[in-house]
């Protein structure tokens, strides 16, 4: 049973997600409005040039992790929770839409059998990484944590 399908009084779910969309989409801009002009305070910097490079270094350091899996009892499990919760955005943005627009047809995790299982082996990995993560800060404890 999809949830924005079930009623409130009157009132459909769906469009009780859009006022929630819309209030917390309104409360998102003002925040980042205020944020751009506090970083409108500081000099100028010219971010548009060598937007080749740029996307290099986006590929290489976010999507790539590469500076993290130096140390790999650092970076593979930091690996394993930023790319676990990459999934869980997608799932979970597939099924806002899904709720937005009741009518679309969309591959959703739990309306797809291939998709669910993708979820939960990264769900698993998120936590293994987590497991990981919390033996070497409350255990192993080093020096820099």
């Amino acid at each position: 049973m999809i949830p924005t399908a079930l009623k409130i009084g009157p009132v459909p779910g769906w469009a009780i997600l859009w006022v929630l969309l819309l209030l917390s989409g309104g409360i998102f801009a003002w925040r980042v409005s205020f944020l751009v002009r506090l970083l409108r305070l500081g000099r100028a910097d010219n971010r548009f040039d060598q937007i080749p490079a740029r996307l290099k270094q986006v590929l290489v350091y976010v999507f790539g992790q590469r500076r993290l899996l130096e140390e790999p009892l650092v970076g593979i499990p930091h690996v394993l929770i930023f790319y676990g919760f990459v999934v869980f955005v997608m799932a979970t943005a597939g099924m806002l839409l899904q709720g937005l627009f009741p009518s679309l047809s969309i591959p959703t995790a739990e309306r797809n059998p291939l998709l669910g299982p993708v979820v939960d082996i990264f769900a698993v990995l998120v936590l293994g990484g987590l497991a990981v993560s919390s033996f070497r800060r409350y255990v192993l404890r080093p020096a820099g944590l």
